[in-house]
């Protein structure tokens, strides 16, 4: 049985996994078991539906999709279901973070992560009790992390006075300055990232990044996630 929130959590079937299995597997073309048509491991890491579940010797075995594609029936017990959330943005704490896929195990698959970008949290998953989030990098797994460790897009929207701000960067690590600085008064506080310390304003059709600690009567401790 899956090491996850679990099958007797799930009301319906068609839902979403990430195969993390340890061990390869024998996928087979029917729960009879009597046709090997492929190995999990070419699998491994990606995001698949769950069909049909059977137990066959005492053993649980997912019937599991690719998009519209029929995989084929296996056994797991590692991998992680997926519950449905809202897209989040979010950046990472740090580069040290503890990742439920030990994404190592496929050559030139693991990535080491950038606490500079932005990514999507997509999915909740419970494992051990514990809530963790699926991160994405547009369509890309970037793994499953303690959402604890994440740090998660606030919204504002709102405008605020700008009128204390020198520095408009480029990018939310606040290391590329704009080309050239706008001339407003007050713009549009969209969102903000409370443990970077960073706000995303809108003007017109632009977008900038700032450093929370360049505005007045602002406090980030108001918009604790």
């Amino acid at each position: 049985m899956l090491n996850t929130y679990g099958l007797d959590n799930v009301s319906k079937l068609h839902y979403e996994i990430i195969i993390n299995e340890k061990n390869d597997k024998i996928i087979y073309a029917s729960s009879k078991l009597n046709e090997n048509i492929g190995k999990i491991r070419d699998y491994l890491y990606k995001k698949v539906k769950v069909a049909d579940t059977k137990i066959v010797k005492d053993k649980y075995y997912y019937l599991i999709l690719n998009e519209d594609n029929v995989i084929g029936w296996v056994n797991l017990s590692d991998s992680i279901v997926l519950l449905n959330k809202r897209d989040e943005p979010v950046k990472f704490k740090d580069s040290e973070m503890k990742n439920l896929l030990n994404m190592e195990a496929l050559d030139n698959i693991a990535e080491e992560i950038d606490v500079r970008k932005v990514y999507m949290s997509k999915y909740y998953a419970i494992v051990n009790d514990e809530i963790y989030e699926a991160v994405f990098e547009k369509k890309r797994i970037v793994g499953v992390f303690s959402r604890l460790k994440l740090d998660h897009s606030v919204k504002i929207n709102k405008t605020i006075d700008v009128t204390t701000v020198q520095n408009y960067y480029k990018d939310s690590s606040c290391n590329i300055l704009v080309e050239k600085t706008p001339n407003a008064k007050k713009m549009k506080a969209i969102d903000c990232f409370v443990n970077q310390g960073v706000v995303r304003l809108a003007n017109k059709t632009s977008r900038y990044w700032i450093k929370s600690e360049e505005l007045n009567n602002f406090n980030m401790k108001d918009y604790n996630y």
